[in-house]
């Protein structure tokens, strides 16, 4: 069963909110198609000792591509509609699950890594990313 309310969907939520990392992290979805969830998923993992596989397996994989991505496009296109709010709500529901299942694949196991070597893992040129070094900061400060 998929916990819906976990540590990861806590961390997620004040992380997404907090200052600019929103804006920061959608700017590197929109330019480098950064998977957002993946990245606060990797990034819980490593500050918290979990062992976080560096891609999804095929049922997150899935649920990405064929529930979330299709909502937030559409969400995208009806931008000054009276439906947008609701497709936003939408999708952050449809998002809290997808971090469920990271949640779930998240090992017991200790990582040595620490976070920053964890993401480099998973994303080799991140610090390369004009907006990295302000995201360092609120991982820091977090």
């Amino acid at each position: 069963m998929l916990q819906l309310d976990s540590p990861l969907w806590q961390f997620a939520i004040q992380f997404y909110q907090k200052g600019k990392n929103a804006q920061l992290l959608l700017a590197l979805q929109e330019r480098e198609g950064l998977w957002i969830n993946q990245w606060l998923a990797t990034l819980w993992a490593a500050k918290h000792g979990y062992e976080l596989p560096n891609k999804p397996d095929d049922m997150l994989a899935q649920w990405h591509t064929h529930v979330v991505l299709p909502v937030r496009q559409l969400r995208q296109k009806m931008r000054d509609s009276k439906l947008y709010s609701q497709l936003l709500d939408l999708e952050l529901q449809k998002e809290r699950v997808e971090l469920a299942h990271w949640y779930r694949l998240a090992s017991k196991q200790v990582s040595s890594a620490n976070w920053q070597e964890r993401l480099t893992e998973v994303w080799p040129n991140w610090q390369q990313w004009p907006e990295s070094k302000a995201l360092m900061q609120a991982v820091d400060a977090n």
